[in-house]
């Protein structure tokens, strides 16, 4: 953890860099990778990290995934920023429609679009027991530990013929997009969406009848009620062959066919705050 406190006209992108490069020689590991997520500074973050980008080979990467840090910003807000001088509480925010962003979604790149896509639930104790040694793209976010393991999480399954090319894709495009931090149900617009990076959203598909709008409501819900707890996954779709297709040979799904997995969290401080 670092922390270093500065006035609102001292945040210049040479004064973020000298920071960033200071955390960076204090830290027992050297970064791969910086996320960060201050859409109101973007510009200004993203020119304090192409040095290091070019001089260290640090990637700056556009995220919500930042966990930690959103979980330590909401303790400060509970246990230390109240009690210092000077503090005045944030205004309450209106409630909107739920979804997070007005803005309107954009079309998936091609390249990472999947034949067909369902909504599903999986327990807890199979994700945590099962990727506890993954090889297939994704991550996985640290669960809290007072969740009763078989609990049901909520999730979105893509399905695809490409499912190993498409889950690399999935993941290497947060180099040029951002992180892939969530999958949420637009009520308003009936869609089901990537939110990536700080404020994009990739539409996946429409929810164009009653039932997948019923299911669309079930997994907002459910993901709410788990404090924004929920997955996506990568299914390799079953190929079939002449001879199947003419004796209508139907082939089953099976776990090992996973080739990619990310459980993510929506909904921390920052999400909306930051």
């Amino acid at each position: 953890q670092f922390i270093e406190q500065m006035s609102p006209d001292k945040v210049t992108s040479k004064e973020i860099n000298r920071l960033l490069m200071k955390a960076i020689e204090d830290a027992p590991v050297k970064p791969t990778a910086i996320r960060f997520f201050r859409k109101q500074a973007l510009s200004v973050i993203k020119k304090a990290l192409d040095p290091l980008e070019k001089e260290e080979n640090v990637r700056a990467i556009k995220s919500k995934t930042t966990y930690a840090l959103f979980d330590w910003i909401r303790e400060r807000n509970e246990k230390v920023y109240p009690f210092m001088d000077g503090y005045v509480p944030p205004k309450k925010q209106a409630k909107t429609s739920g979804f997070l962003y007005s803005r309107p979604s954009e079309s998936l790149p091609s390249y990472l679009e999947g034949e067909d896509w369902s909504f599903s639930e999986v327990e807890l104790g199979d994700i945590l027991q099962n990727t506890q040694d993954m090889t297939e793209a994704g991550r996985v976010c640290e669960v809290d530990a007072s969740i009763p393991r078989d609990t049901m999480v909520p999730g979105l399954i893509v399905y695809s013929t490409r499912a190993r090319a498409l889950a690399v894709a999935l993941q290497g495009s947060c180099i040029e997009y951002g992180d892939i931090n969530s999958v949420s149900v637009d009520e308003d617009r009936g869609e089901i969406v990537y939110e990536v990076g700080v404020e994009d959203k990739w539409r996946v598909g429409k929810l164009d009848d009653e039932r997948l709008v019923r299911e669309g409501a079930a997994f907002e819900a459910k993901k709410n009620e788990l404090g924004g707890l929920h997955f996506l996954a990568i299914h390799q779709l079953p190929k079939f062959d002449l001879l199947d297709i003419v004796f209508n040979r139907k082939k089953e799904l099976g776990d090992e066919e996973i080739e990619g997995f990310w459980l993510m969290r929506q909904g921390s401080i920052g999400w909306k705050d930051i």
